[in-house]
């Protein structure tokens, strides 16, 4: 495989995520709004710049653009790995999934280190899942749709769900915190029936 630029494993996951955000059409801003994770946090691990990456931060990145977050996780286990070592890996793990001919058409492209990066990021995603980066309940979504539970009414709430701004949403968070102190409280008060 023929090398363009001299990629290491941190850079190449900063343009997955990158590319990852554009193709949810979200800011660094829009994304924290989402998922938690800050802007500027964002915009380092774009730019390759954070040495030791959390894996929850990266996961929960991957999951919201899409990507497979295993993949994603071992980007940034292999960290500085770089030049024709990552290239080997890459290309590896290319043709262990799709096949030794993944190689050849890796070739046929200008740089194919990310052209291959970002094919094996996208083709972990599960088949039959909502797409993903559409809003603050993307993993609810998902996680219905891959438990099998018949629940109609899920759409509907996902989607009144997905209206609330950032303030609305902390004052759920608050109710259901208050609902369940309520709730243990009842049950603690509750006669214990032997």
């Amino acid at each position: 495989m023929a090398r363009v630029h001299p990629w290491t494993a941190r850079r190449l996951l900063g343009r997955l995520l990158s590319e990852g955000r554009e193709g949810v059409g979200r800011s660094p801003e829009r994304v924290e709004d989402v998922t938690g994770v800050s802007g500027r946090t964002v915009r380092r691990l774009e730019e390759g710049t954070t040495l030791r990456p959390r894996l929850v931060t990266v996961e929960s990145l991957a999951n919201f653009y899409g990507l497979d977050p295993d993949f994603v996780r071992q980007l940034v286990v292999w960290g500085d790995i770089e030049g024709d070592e990552l290239d080997r890996r890459i290309g590896d793990l290319a043709a262990e999934r799709f096949g030794d001919a993944a190689r050849d058409v890796a070739g046929d492209v200008d740089d194919p280190v990310p052209w291959l990066a970002m094919r094996l990021a996208r083709a972990g995603r599960r088949t039959g899942t909502p797409a993903w980066g559409t809003g603050r309940v993307h993993p609810l979504a998902a996680l219905a749709a891959n438990s099998g539970i018949e629940f109609p009414e899920l759409d509907e709430l996902l989607s009144d769900l997905e209206r609330l701004d950032r303030r609305r949403i902390q004052l759920v968070r608050e109710l259901v915190r208050e609902l369940r102190v309520a709730q243990d409280k009842e049950r603690s008060d509750a006669p214990i029936n032997r």
